[in-house]
C-alpha cells in the first residue's frame, strides 16, 4: 500500500448542524487519499437531505432505514466502503488536519504492520487525553488497566481486519468501543502514533456517559460478552475480569441514580457495598442520602 485509501466513518443521528463540522474536519485532512463516509441514522431532523444538498459529491452517504444505534451505523460504513485502511468519527467530534496523515505513516514505513495505529485526543477544556510520546506499543494488559488509552476517533486500522477481528457487536448500546478494543487487542498489534489526532467535544447530553437509559437497558451484557469470548477469557486473569464487572456494575448503580430510579439505585448500592465488597466514593454516600430527600 503506496498511498492506501482511507475511510472515515461517520455514524449520525440527529446531529444537524454540528455534524458539518466533523464532516468538514474530515475534508480538510492533509492526507490526499482520505474518503468521508456518513451514516445517517434515521435521523428525524433532515440530517441526511442538509448533507447530500450541502456536500454532494465531497463525501458519500447512506441512511437506515430505523434507527439502529452506532454500533449497526458503522459496522454498515465499514461493509459498503471500498477502503484499505478504515478509522472513525462520532459527529459531534473533530478530527485533527494531519490525523490520517500521521497515522497511516506507521503502515507506509512499515509494510509488515498489519495492526492498528492509533493517536490520543483532546477535550473540550483543551486537556490532552493520554500523550506519552516514550509509549509506543499498547498491550491488552495495559488497556484493561487504563482505558484511556483509546478513544474511537482516534484508530485505524485495514478494512479486512475490521472485517475479521473487529465489527461492533450490536447488542451493545454502551461501551461497545471497548469490547471492540478488548477483542481488536487480542488478535492485532497496537502502535502509537505520538500525534494528536481529534478533539472530542460535549456540545449534547446524549453522549454514552450520559445517555443512563441505555447503561439501563444494557445492564451486564458488556461483561457477559467479554466473559463469553474464549480468545479474550484466556488472556485475561480473574483479576481483570473481576475489574470489568465492578467498573460495570458501579456505573450501572450510577445510572439509575441520574436517572431519578432512587430505589433501584438504593439496591444497587447496598449489594455494592455488602454483597460485592466494592469501594465506593464519598459521592456515592451522599447520593445515598440525597435518595430519600427525592
Amino acid at each position: 500500500m503506496i498511498h492506501p485509501k482511507v475511510t472515515v466513518v461517520i455514524p449520525t443521528f440527529n446531529r444537524w448542524p454540528y455534524v458539518c463540522e466533523a464532516i468538514d474536519s474530515v475534508l480538510r485532512q492533509t492526507y490526499e487519499h482520505t474518503e468521508c463516509f456518513i451514516v445517517d441514522d434515521f435521523s428525524t431532523d433532515f440530517s441526511y437531505e442538509n448533507i447530500v444538498n450541502k456536500y454532494k459529491a465531497k463525501v458519500k452517504i447512506v441512511k437506515n432505514h430505523e434507527n439502529k444505534e452506532k454500533s449497526f451505523s458503522r459496522n454498515r460504513g465499514v461493509k459498503e466502503c471500498d477502503a484499505d485502511l478504515v478509522c472513525f468519527l462520532d459527529s459531534d467530534d473533530l478530527l485533527t488536519e494531519n490525523s490520517i496523515e500521521v497515522r497511516v505513516k506507521l503502515f507506509i514505513e512499515d509494510l509488515k504492520f498489519d495492526g492498528v495505529s492509533f493517536g490520543y485526543r483532546r477535550d473540550n477544556s483543551q486537556k490532552a487525553i493520554f500523550n506519552d510520546k516514550n509509549f509506543e506499543k499498547l498491550s491488552l494488559e495495559q488497556y484493561i488497566k487504563e482505558n484511556s488509552y483509546l478513544h474511537i476517533n482516534n484508530i485505524m486500522l485495514s478494512r479486512s481486519n475490521m472485517l475479521q477481528y473487529g465489527m461492533f457487536n450490536t447488542k451493545l448500546t454502551n461501551r461497545e468501543d471497548v469490547e471492540l478494543f478488548v477483542r481488536l487487542l487480542c488478535s492485532l498489534e497496537f502502535r502509537y502514533c505520538k500525534q494528536e489526532t481529534s478533539i472530542v467535544r460535549k456540545l449534547t447530553n446524549t453522549s454514552a456517559q450520559t445517555n443512563f437509559s441505555k447503561i439501563i437497558e444494557q445492564k451486564f451484557l458488556f461483561s457477559e460478552a467479554i466473559e463469553n469470548d474464549d480468545k479474550i477469557s484466556i488472556k485475561l486473569d480473574d483479576s481483570f475480569i473481576k475489574k470489568i464487572k465492578r467498573d460495570e456494575f458501579l456505573d450501572l448503580m450510577r445510572a439509575y441514580y441520574r436517572s431519578g430510579q432512587n430505589r433501584e439505585f438504593r439496591k444497587y448500592f447496598w449489594q455494592a457495598k455488602k454483597k460485592r465488597g466494592l469501594k465506593l466514593r464519598f459521592k456515592d454516600y451522599r447520593r445515598y442520602f440525597f435518595s430519600y430527600l427525592k
